[in-house]
């Protein structure tokens, strides 16, 4: 039986609810106990259609056992809260119970594991802000042995249109479209191959004048064709979403660096980027003939900055 969520919203994949019980799902994906492990890779194996279990013992990680509800899990991380605030930030090589502790657990590590520990992720500036950060957090210790992913429409097998029962201020529509509410700017996102031709022309019918693609590839050609041809400001997610793939190379030359960047340095390098693409796809599609259209510009510019890369490399 299919989610009403999932249909109703258009998710790529079905919705996944938390359950807090004593009872552990037979068959269901668990971490070993004792090892480490990303809860978010369970709650992707949920989406696809698998359950996932985690208890005291087997929750992954410490943020992920935080997270789920077990506790300060951070005490029990090697060295204690302090070890981990290095470990967050600079590395425990930068004080000498970090460097002893890293001494003791070095024979139990991987080698890219010891290295984290040792020089730290540096996710933040500051063991003091790691610190901070922790006593915001909501230290929570659930009166229950398990924390269990399971897809929503395995739990309740409830329809959308309850939600609207118990708020009031929700309007729900019978086989509604998302697309059929009047907007001026629509922004897709984390969807595919979702607007159509059909769904394109009624949001330009509904007074769209703008779409900015938030995702790869949300909109099908028919849809695509009809935002070019009513020539409202459309810009295609292989230039408008490609701040998330910059961000991540951000992240990659921080972390090859070893440094540490402040929130506003960094969201100038994107802006800058973002500035820079807007302006080679602008004028790549004036050059070809097609000024104004960010689709030519884009697929244009990309394909000959692939093209004089393979030249450069000698591939062609």
């Amino acid at each position: 039986m299919e989610s009403k969520i999932f249909q109703s919203i258009g998710f790529k994949h079905e919705p996944v609810a938390m359950i807090l019980t004593n009872v552990k799902p037979e068959g269901a994906r668990q971490f070993k106990e004792g090892k480490w492990g990303c809860i978010m890779f369970l709650l992707a194996a949920t989406a696809r259609g698998e359950t996932a279990a985690f208890d005291r013992q087997t929750f992954g990680c410490w943020g992920g056992g935080v997270g789920l509800g077990f506790g300060d899990q951070y005490k029990n991380f090697p060295g204690g809260e302090a070890c981990f605030c290095y470990f967050l930030s600079v590395g425990n090589d930068q004080w000498e119970r970090g460097r002893q502790t890293a001494e003791k657990v070095k024979p139990f590590l991987r080698s890219e594991a010891y290295d984290d520990f040792l020089h730290g992720e540096r996710y933040v500036k500051s063991p003091e802000l790691v610190k901070k950060f922790i006593e915001c957090l909501p230290m929570t210790d659930i009166p229950f042995d398990c924390v269990v992913f399971k897809q929503l429409k395995e739990v309740e097998r409830r329809r959308i249109k309850d939600y609207a029962e118990y708020h009031k201020q929700a309007k729900y529509v019978a086989n509604g479209n998302i697309w059929e509410i009047p907007c001026q700017v629509a922004m897709p996102s984390a969807t595919q191959n979702e607007i159509t031709g059909k769904d394109a022309a009624m949001l330009v019918n509904n007074g769209c004048i703008a779409l900015g693609e938030g995702a790869n590839m949300p909109t099908t050609p028919e849809g695509i064709r009809v935002f070019l041809e009513a020539k409202i400001a459309y810009g295609p997610g292989k230039a408008a979403n490609a701040g998330g793939v910059a961000t991540s190379a951000l992240e990659m030359q921080q972390n090859a660096s070893r440094d540490t960047w402040s929130f506003e340095y960094t969201e100038k390098r994107l802006e800058e980027i973002m500035k820079s693409i807007h302006k080679l796809c602008y004028e790549t599609a004036d050059e070809f003939g097609t000024p104004g259209n960010y689709v030519n510009g884009a697929n244009i510019a990309s394909t000959i900055k692939v093209a004089k890369a393979m030249v450069a490399f000698g591939l062609v």
